[in-house]
């Protein structure tokens, strides 16, 4: 993933690469887009051939409060052509506009087992050694959903500081894994300063009780409906005489 930002006719116009590392075509691509509050969606109806690549172009209003960088959070959907069903994935760019400082803190996401709802662990540090409240917000594809309200960080300026972000599992699959952001953007200073880690979430094994008996039970099923049919042919099956 990787991309530019310019301003064009009063508009900030973000364009991304969209690369295809692996050895399956993506046969429709859709590329979702939020910066500063705005939304953009851009669909690629011919997909990106294995080891290929495709831009989209994506417009929002030209509305920055201050200049610095900010993040461009992508949520990517894509088809497989094998399987034919659509696969998620989040992503990010960052967005240099007006000016483009290092940034004021760093992230760090760790790993969560996702049931129905859960936090993922995240620190923040300083990287330039002041104080600073940075604004923190989660980044994932479609079927894990961001819970709560965006929480602003009281950074130090030694040490690390621990918090999490809180998600509700949606549409994603039952023993599935998916990879998450966590983006940091400093509120405080003349200049927007933003940075991002990549944590990851693993979906929780269906917890009740029936699912693991379906198979068995099944089959118990059958062999009773096999055994019950073989008595009553039996039954009214005619008997021979003797004697």
């Amino acid at each position: 993933m990787s991309g530019s930002a310019a301003v064009e006719d009063e508009e900030l116009v973000v364009s991304v690469q969209v690369d295809n590392r692996g050895d399956t075509a993506a046969t429709t691509l859709v590329v979702h887009a939020e910066l500063l509050g705005h939304h953009d969606e851009v669909q690629k109806d011919t997909g990106i051939k294995a080891g290929s690549w495709t831009e989209a172009e994506l417009r929002f209003p030209r509305d920055v409060p201050r200049p610095g960088v900010y993040v461009v959070a992508l949520r990517l959907e894509y088809k497989v052509h094998q399987k034919g069903v659509w696969v998620g994935q989040a992503a990010y760019l960052l967005a240099a506009l007006g000016a483009n400082p290092p940034p004021a803190v760093r992230v760090f996401a760790g790993e969560v087992t996702l049931d129905t709802r859960g936090r993922l662990p995240v620190e923040l540090e300083s990287a330039d050694g002041r104080p600073h409240v940075a604004r923190l917000r989660l980044l994932a594809p479609k079927g894990i959903n961001p819970y709560g309200e965006t929480a602003d960080v009281q950074v130090p300026a030694q040490g690390r500081v621990s918090t999490s972000l809180e998600m509700l599992r949606g549409s994603v699959t039952r023993e599935s894994r998916y990879g998450v952001l966590a983006a940091a953007s400093t509120m405080d200073g003349p200049e927007q300063t933003s940075a991002v880690a990549e944590g990851a979430v693993s979906i929780a094994p269906d917890p009740s009780v029936m699912p693991r008996l379906r198979t068995p039970l099944t089959v118990l099923a059958i062999g009773l409906l096999l055994v019950a049919t073989f008595v009553e042919v039996r039954r009214r099956w005619p008997r021979a005489e003797t004697g």
